[in-house]
């Protein structure tokens, strides 16, 4: 059974990055699918371990099953408006936490690290040819639907996922490379390169700034671990390990660099490099109109989301305890946005949070978002305390951008932020192979 259940989270692991869309060749997503089955075989391993009389629940099991809890007594009580479907996604993301966090048991984190730098590597290499040739997008003979393929976007189907993705992946490779001693030619350095070349590409300003923040956390982190373990006290980072943080910023920001002049040289002419240059002058440039207020939609909407959410709980405070019920925000801000008296362009019809911890807030309630960060933070300082923490932080990059990412999109019921939140909770619960260990520079 163990066999099986690794052998799920394997696949399952490859198609989050690869196939994270619904396809045409099932009703659901691929991951969904093999997420079930894995969990259906995580479930009798687990209820084995509990029967067993030496077996303590563990503190993020404990958090996890209150937050279950909670959803599904906010779900009952709001159960004239909320949205089933929505409750089905949420069980879901449970359901990913509990099968990642047991399969992890065995599992080499460096095996894992080496399939995430495999997909940044070829996602780059795909939207580069994408935007030099408008073609080889994989999501066009795959993807349910008509996805929106204009512009580079890898191996997703569409830029706000490949933007997730791609940041989630360039944010634990550049935590490999402060973590470990950096070589110049390695997989790692190639995945580094490539992946900051088109972080630009992403047009996704969610991504760009989890990354940033992710490579400063890690960063931090880092000399906090190596102070603590005696390692050398500048910066709590050994000279090559500043040297190699140097470099990747210098290819960050050439990257950067080229990748617009890029661009700007083509503004002047049609085609698909023309079209992404507006989009990207579009996405980092203020848009300020003649009346001098802000033209981006999307930032507007953003802002706009967030004053219904506390216009509404300000309105309606019972709601402060358990929330509105699953599903239910876009109904809300249906009825709030045109009272507003927002200036500027906003969307006032289908629009998510775009933000989860405002979603978790309105439509789980306080007591939900308390405990999701309550969460995180047990995890991550669990972690962060082990004698071996210095292996965990790939993916509290990983964990970090995807976190920042969230305040600007719906995550929290997708299986990208439970991932690697499952990962380094394996990890703080000492559930990791020893040959880990030997290849942690300290």
């Amino acid at each position: 059974m163990r066999l099986i259940e690794r052998g799920l989270l394997w696949v399952f692991l490859f198609l989050i990055f690869v196939v994270h869309y619904q396809t045409t060749l099932f009703f659901g997503t691929l991951h969904s699918l093999v997420l079930l089955m894995g969990f259906a075989v995580t479930v009798p391993l687990l209820t084995a371990e509990v029967a067993d009389a030496d077996y303590a629940i563990s503190k993020d099991y404990a958090i996890g099953l209150g937050m279950l809890v909670l959803v599904l007594v906010g779900f009952a009580v709001n159960l004239w408006r909320a949205d089933s479907f929505y409750l089905k996604t949420h069980l879901m993301s449970f359901a990913c936490y509990g099968f990642v966090r047991h399969a992890m048991q065995g599992v080499s984190l460096r095996r894992v690290e080496q399939l995430v730098a495999w997909f940044l590597v070829v996602n780059s290499i795909l939207m580069i040819l994408q935007l030099v040739t408008g073609q080889f997008y994989v999501a066009s003979w795959l993807a349910a639907g008509n996805p929106p393929l204009a512009i580079p976007s890898g191996l997703a189907d569409g830029p706000t996922k490949n933007g997730m993705l791609h940041g989630a992946a360039l944010s634990l490779v550049f935590a490999r490379l402060i973590v470990n001693r950096p070589r110049i030619v390695s997989l790692d350095s190639l995945a580094l390169a490539l992946g900051a070349l088109t972080l630009l590409l992403t047009i996704s300003r969610a991504s760009v700034a989890g990354v940033a923040v992710a490579v400063c956390a890690v960063a931090f982190l880092s000399g906090r671990i190596r102070r603590r373990a005696g390692a050398s006290r500048r910066f709590g980072i050994r000279f090559r390990q500043r040297a190699g943080i140097v470099v990747a910023l210098t290819v960050v920001l050439s990257g950067a660099w080229a990748g617009v002049s890029y661009l700007n040289s083509k503004s002047g002419e049609s085609g698909s490099s023309a079209w992404l240059a507006s989009v990207l002058s579009y996405k980092f440039l203020p848009q300020v109109g003649e009346s001098g207020d802000f033209e981006d939609a999307s930032l507007n909407t953003r802002f706009a989301t967030a004053e219904a959410v506390g216009r509404y709980l300000l309105d309606n405070p019972l709601y402060l305890a358990l929330g509105t019920g699953p599903g239910t925000f876009e109904k809300i801000y249906a009825e709030i946005a045109p009272t507003l008296g927002q200036t500027g362009a906003i969307l006032t019809h289908d629009v998510s949070t775009h933000n989860s911890y405002l979603e978790v807030l309105v439509e789980g309630g306080v007591l939900l978002l308390i405990a999701l960060l309550a969460l995180v933070w047990h995890i991550v300082a669990k972690a962060i305390r082990r004698p071996d923490a210095l292996e965990t932080l790939p993916f509290l990059g990983w964990l970090v951008s995807t976190m920042v990412f969230m305040a600007f999109h719906d995550v929290i019921r997708g299986r990208i932020f439970w991932i690697p939140l499952a990962v380094v909770a394996a990890c703080a619960y000492g559930q990791r192979l020893s040959d880990n260990r030997k290849r942690v520079t300290r």
